[in-house]
């Protein structure tokens, strides 16, 4: 999901080790981007990228920082509120969730760490599944998730 005022928030399951499309991009993405600050003293860009994605060994998640780094994780958030998120997930988030209720779960972690009521026309929900292509929802589906929402009136 990609909230345009306050970050990013993606859902994956771990990938146990496994290579996979996603990890290809995510690598790539820092030789693009970090690698070059290895050399002569140059500052990398200062990017940070969530890459969710399907391959064979099932759907992850990836996330890429400025240094290069590339970190496996079963939900995640990058920008503005990331600490608030990150604390929702770990309360809440459970293996095997159903995609609704992980639908949910990242709309309540954006409206929590929003300073602003949320709306449907300024956020971008992305499902990735197995078996599945991607797919983003209409904003009337995504309004009918806000509905929803603990404390939605």
């Amino acid at each position: 999901m990609y909230d345009k005022r306050s970050g990013q928030i993606w859902f994956g399951t771990d990938n146990n080790g496994r290579d996979t499309y996603a990890r290809i991009v995510t690598g790539a993405r820092r030789s693009l981007f970090a690698d070059p600050a290895l050399y002569g003293g140059v500052r990398p860009f200062g990017t940070a990228l969530l890459v969710g994605g399907v391959d064979d060994a099932g759907t992850h998640l990836y996330e890429t920082d400025p240094s290069g780094a590339l970190v496996s994780y079963k939900a995640g958030s990058i920008g503005a509120g990331r600490n608030t998120v990150m604390e929702l997930f770990e309360e809440k988030f459970k293996d095997g969730m159903a995609q609704d209720d992980a639908v949910l779960l990242g709309l309540e972690a954006l409206q929590k760490a929003s300073e602003e009521k949320l709306d449907a026309k300024a956020i971008e929900v992305g499902l990735v599944a197995e078996g599945q292509k991607f797919r983003r929802l209409p904003e009337d589906e995504i309004t009918g998730y806000m509905r929803r929402l603990p404390g939605a009136s």
